[in-house]
């Protein structure tokens, strides 16, 4: 009986509660994931371009006001240095442009009735198409302004767009970090 009393069960105790905590820590998670707020979150955190996931971050914002002042700018001949690596951001923003128009279209869904349009949505939806001339064009004279400030508004909505869509986002992020700090109130958040 001395030998049992002098066993030191402090180190077994201290990994059974790490055991307890991690799969309490997976239940919680569990709940998390089966609530609306996070199956919306992971919904709406990605738009698909050619089979590739890109997350909707505020770099999509940075990148948008980037190409408005591309198309703004007249004197792209000072940038030939770096004519390449703005050939190729043009392309990629362009091109997942029309996704994040349908992921943002596609969350709005609900709000059918209440919200404005923009007009005409084909603009929107073929925005490559509309941006084509300023890729690689430096004599930006030769633009008429109402063009240019037709683009101008079109990107303007798209940056609404992306900044929306992060807001949303974090309000959703916001949600769930909010879930997994208090997991008594996940009941709220489940649909």
């Amino acid at each position: 009986m001395d030998v049992l009393e002098n066993i030191d069960y402090s180190a077994f105790q201290g990994e059974m509660m790490n055991e307890i905590e991690q799969m309490m820590g997976q239940m919680i998670d569990m709940q998390i994931y089966s609530t609306g707020t996070y199956k919306k979150y992971a919904q709406y955190s990605h738009i698909y371009v050619n089979n590739n996931s890109l997350q909707v971050t505020e770099k999509m914002a940075h990148e948008i006001k980037w190409l408005i002042h591309y198309v703004k700018e007249t004197h792209l001949y000072l940038y030939e240095d770096y004519k390449d690596d703005m050939l190729e951001k043009f392309d990629r923003v362009t091109e997942y442009l029309p996704y994040l128009f349908d992921l943002y279209d596609t969350y709005t869904d609900d709000d059918r009735d209440d919200r404005h349009y923009f007009q005409p949505v084909y603009a929107l939806k073929s925005i490559r198409q509309l941006l084509l001339p300023f890729r690689d064009c430096v004599d930006r004279e030769k633009f008429h302004t109402t063009y240019v400030d037709h683009c101008v508004n079109v990107l303007e909505f798209y940056k609404f767009t992306a900044n929306f869509m992060i807001c949303r986002l974090q309000e959703l992020e916001f949600d769930i970090d909010f879930m997994k700090k208090n997991p008594d109130r996940i009941q709220g958040y489940e649909s």
